[in-house]
């Protein structure tokens, strides 16, 4: 069983955010604040600009 559910987009969306974090942040992502500080702000970025908010 997967995080939100065998198929779910959410779960999908989770495993391609974790490798991102391991692959462009850090490989102890969750033990380092920094790291997830710049992920979530950059994801927002990211999120602004699909939906056109930037």
């Amino acid at each position: 069983m997967s995080s939100f559910g065998d198929g779910n987009a959410k779960t999908r969306i989770e495993e391609e955010l974790r490798w991102i974090t391991k692959e462009y942040y850090s490989e102890d992502f969750s033990e380092d604040q920094e790291a997830q500080r710049q992920f979530l702000l950059d994801v927002l970025d990211v999120l602004r600009y699909m939906c056109n908010e930037l």
